[in-house]
């Protein structure tokens, strides 16, 4: 079923235009990932879609929406506690709220801790445990990859996956997108291009690294991985000879 569609869509400032009679729709239970160089009102995009104010903007009557910002504070209220905020969700007690921050690797360490003390990454993870909290159809992720650690990047992509509705997500990891996403809206020259994920990873080969790029990309990410699960076992051996195998890996990147 058709979830929503841009008919004829123009957007321009004062000094530029980012969009001039775009067109494109989207379907149920697609993951689609937004690209394009920074400028080009990949941003905007989700915004206008967000507000829904704008006339060129179609979407279903029944479609239930959230958006996670650049912004934390627009869905956070960052002088409360995580606890805090999920109670105030619906959550009976600290251990409900545990259990289920568990899944998006939020330690018990945290839980207590102000929003307003904790990383730009942890915030963005806070945000899209709340959204996959709520029962919605389309999730408009604007770059939630953004400071995240590895865990937290398995946790968004783990989230992504088993989320049952539409994801349209702004973002430069072009791992995650290759991998989570069905295909791509190109964002270049004030419109918006349908991209499939196998003509996007061409480009990428093509223009910006060499053909191993995405292989090497997760092996980089698995080594991190293995990094820090060493030094928290205290074995200073291992993760000296990983931390070596890493910057190989960095290098021929």
């Amino acid at each position: 079923m058709n979830l929503l569609t841009i008919k004829d869509m123009c957007k321009a400032y004062t000094d530029k235009v980012l969009f001039d009679h775009v067109d494109f729709s989207i379907n149920e239970n697609e993951k689609i990932g937004v690209i394009g160089i920074n400028g080009t009102g990949k941003s905007t995009l989700l915004r206008a879609i967000s507000d829904n104010n704008n006339k060129a903007i179609n979407i279903n009557s029944d479609t239930k929406m959230a958006f996670l910002s650049q912004i934390p504070a627009e869905m956070l209220n960052e002088d409360n506690t995580v606890t805090a905020e999920f109670e105030l969700m619906g959550f009976e007690n600290d251990s409900q709220v545990k259990e289920y921050l568990s899944g998006f690797c939020i330690g018990e360490d945290m839980l207590y801790s102000r929003i307003k003390t904790l990383s730009g990454g942890e915030k963005n993870i806070l945000q899209l445990a709340k959204i996959c909290r709520n029962s919605t159809d389309l999730l408009l992720l604007d770059e939630p990859n953004s400071h995240l650690d590895l865990h937290a990047q398995k946790s968004l992509e783990r989230a992504i996956a088993d989320y049952n509705g539409t994801v349209l997500m702004v973002s430069h990891d072009f791992y995650t997108v290759a991998n989570c996403m069905d295909y791509v809206l190109f964002v270049e020259d004030n419109t918006i291009r349908r991209m499939s994920i196998r003509k996007f990873r061409k480009m990428i080969y093509a223009n910006h690294f060499d053909k191993d790029y995405l292989e090497k990309e997760q092996k980089r990410k698995e080594t991190e991985d293995k990094v820090t699960k060493a030094l928290i076992a205290n074995d200073f051996d291992k993760a000296e000879k990983l931390a070596d195998e890493l910057e190989n890996i960095i290098k021929s990147m």
